[in-house]
Parts: C-alpha cells; sequence; structure tokens
C-alpha cells in the first residue's frame, strides 16, 4: 500500500470498527430446504459424499446435457456480465445493503447492513464465472464453446425455478467443485485434448481471472453507520498505464516479460489487452505475470456532517504487487521499475508500506 503515514493509523481504527464486529459474527447460513432433484444439481446423497471428500464421486451421473429449455432461450446469446451482476446485486441486498449507480460510480449502502455476510449467490457468480471462462477457452481455441452457454441458462433456470439460495454453504461449496469437475472434463474432450485434467484445473483459475474483464469495473463508494454517524470508504480507479507500459502491450510479441509466458496465458492477453489499455479495468492481483500495477485504487475515508457534506479524514492509495516476483530477474526488475514509475506519474511524496509474509526481497535501486 501506498499511505501517508498520518492517515494510515485513522483509517485503521475506523476500518476494524466499522467491519471487525461484522466478521467475527459470520456464521454459515443454515436454512436449507428440501431440494427437488434435477440435472443440474447433484442428489442430497451425492452432496454428503462430496463434502466428505469422496474424490471418487463426480456428482454428474444424473445430468443430462439435453435438458430442454423454456422458451427461445436455446437460440440467445447467455449474457455472463448482466446475469452475474444481478446477482451481486442480490448478494447485497440480502445482506442488506443496498446499490445505487452514478454513472460510473457504485455507491453501496451498508447502513442498513446485518451482520450475517452470507449469501448463496456469491456462490452462484463462482459457477457462472467458470463457465464464462471455459466458454472464453474454447473461443482462444477456435472451438464452439455454445455447450458452456447452455450449461449457464440451465444453472439458472433451476437456480430461479427451485430458489437454491437458501441452500446452505457447505452444499454450495460441494456443488461448486462438481460443477468445476464436469467442466475440466468437458474442456478436455472437446479443446485441451492433450492436456490433464490438474493441468486444466489451473488454466480454468487463469481463465476466470482475465475474462472478469468483461464485466464492468466501477469507482465504489461504501457508505456505513458507527453510531449515530455515517461514515464511507470509497475505492476509485487511479493508475493509468504509463506511455512506456502501454509499448509493452502494444508492442507485446517480442517483449521478454510476453515471450516467457506459456502459449496459453499469451492468447488470453491478447484477447484482452485492450482492456488494460482502456483505462476503465483493474488488473486482477491474480494475474503477477504482466505489466502495470494490480487491483490499483485510490481510496478515501469519510465522514458525514449533520448536513450530509463529506469530511475526508484520511486518503491513500492502494495497490497489490508494486514488486514482481517473475523468476526472470530481469523480467521482474524490470516490470517493478515501471510500475514503480506508473505510481510516481500520480503522486508524489509517498511512504510506501509493503505487507509480505516471510519474504525477504532485494529493493532495486529505483526504490
Amino acid at each position: 500500500m501506498y499511505c501517508k503515514k498520518h492517515t494510515l493509523l485513522l483509517y485503521s481504527i475506523l476500518f476494524l470498527q466499522a467491519f471487525g464486529c461484522a466478521n467475527q459474527d459470520y456464521k454459515p447460513h443454515q436454512d436449507t430446504q428440501n431440494l427437488p432433484e434435477n440435472e443440474w444439481f447433484i442428489s442430497t446423497k451425492d452432496e454428503k459424499k462430496g463434502s466428505e471428500g469422496d474424490a471418487t464421486d463426480s456428482g454428474y451421473e444424473s445430468m443430462n446435457d439435453n435438458e430442454s429449455l423454456d422458451g427461445n432461450e436455446q437460440k440467445l446469446s447467455f449474457d455472463f456480465k448482466s446475469e452475474i451482476e444481478k446477482l451481486r446485486i442480490a448478494a447485497d441486498q440480502k445482506r442488506g445493503i443496498e446499490w445505487g449507480l452514478q454513472g460510473d460510480t457504485l455507491v453501496r449502502d451498508a447502513s442498513r447492513a446485518h451482520s450475517n455476510m452470507y449469501a448463496g449467490e456469491d456462490y452462484a457468480v463462482q459457477i457462472l464465472n467458470t463457465l464464462r471462462a471455459a466458454k472464453k477457452i474454447c473461443e482462444l481455441y477456435r472451438k464452439d464453446g455454445k455447450q458452456f452457454e447452455k450449461m449457464a441458462r440451465i444453472f439458472m433456470q433451476q437456480y430461479r425455478k427451485h430458489n437454491y439460495t437458501n441452500t446452505n454453504e457447505a452444499a454450495w461449496i460441494s456443488r461448486l467443485k462438481n460443477v468445476n469437475k464436469k467442466i475440466v472434463l468437458k474442456l478436455k474432450k472437446v479443446v485441451l485434448t492433450a492436456n490433464t485434467e490438474e493441468d486444466i484445473n489451473q488454466k480454468l483459475r487463469l481463465a476466470e481471472n482475465y475474462v472478469g474483464l468483461d464485466d464492468a469495473h466501477y469507482n465504489i463508494t461504501t457508505k456505513f453507520n458507527i453510531g449515530n454517524k455515517q461514515f464511507a470508504l470509497e475505492d476509485k480507479k487511479w493508475l493509468r498505464l504509463t506511455s512506456k507500459q502501454q509499448s509493452d502491450y502494444t508492442n507485446r510479441k517480442k517483449a521478454a516479460w510476453y515471450t516467457r509466458l506459456d502459449s496459453f496465458e499469451q492468447k488470453l492477453i491478447d484477447a484482452y489487452a485492450y482492456k488494460f489499455l482502456d483505462s476503465n479495468h483493474y488488473i486482477p492481483t491474480q494475474l503477477r505475470e504482466i505489466p502495470g500495477c494490480k487491483n490499483a485504487y485510490q481510496k478515501r475515508v469519510l465522514a458525514y456532517d449533520e448536513n450530509g457534506r463529506e469530511i475526508v479524514l484520511a486518503r491513500y492509495y492502494h495497490s497489490g504487487t508494486l514488486a514482481s516476483l517473475v523468476q526472470d530477474t530481469a523480467v521482474s526488475e524490470e516490470t517493478a521499475k515501471h510500475n514503480w514509475e506508473q505510481i510516481l506519474a500520480h503522486a508524489k511524496g509517498l511512504d510506501v508500506i509493503s505487507l509480505n509474509n516471510n519474504v525477504k526481497l532485494t529493493m532495486p535501486k529505483f526504490i
């Protein structure tokens, strides 16, 4: 994190007061209904086996890929972006958090939020995002990925019909694992035929982080109360790529940072390079092999007076992975140098607080 020293302590106190109590009271939702069997979800018997870690049970013996869809859904493309956002809105509503969009700013009003943070919609989002990643993998290799759109439509049809949001958390985790296994097997059959299931699973995880760039990335303000006072945490996009980093992407084909990657990630970068260049999307923290600061926000801690006017209590900057941990030393130091230059292009006179766990770093000369 990049913080002004005089604001860090104040922010830490406010953050812990606002969210610490809610987190320590968290417990999984337990209102499990008697859910009907269908071609998407596994049976209660299979759920139990899955939750016990039975690796021999795929959980898909009853799944019928030829299940019919309502109306004209078979003919339509599945809108992953829209459905995922609807689920995220529903998840926050279940927590007592309301959304309000103002241009590219999302205001989340958590003034009436309750302590139970569990929402089944979060797991539904993960399922859809995994299916979206599988479809993208097919597209990268010019294969037909419509079967994953169909799986997504069937899932959402069953989800709405049977109200699976009230399933308990352990059951969702079991189902998510089983859905993932089926997707891996399908990818091996139709596109990644020479890869092991473990390798396909790793590629699927990587693709999940890239396809998230298909979603809208908002500036976010979350409002909350402490006692009878209202506060807010504000996250704004702030780190545009420098001209050198933009060149790193546009001229990537011969760049060392790009050529050292395996061909699969190169295909993903080729598909999403324009997203990194548009300044409207965050680079996910998990994408550690590519140029640019990750998950970069300009943050403010706000209070509101009795007339609703903002009072800035603290401001600071945040980014993941300023340093590069790429094994190639020359590439790693060049990437870290350009990341640091990216920060200095937008803010001067910063104190840098780097959080590392048992990692010995040799700081380059430019730090």
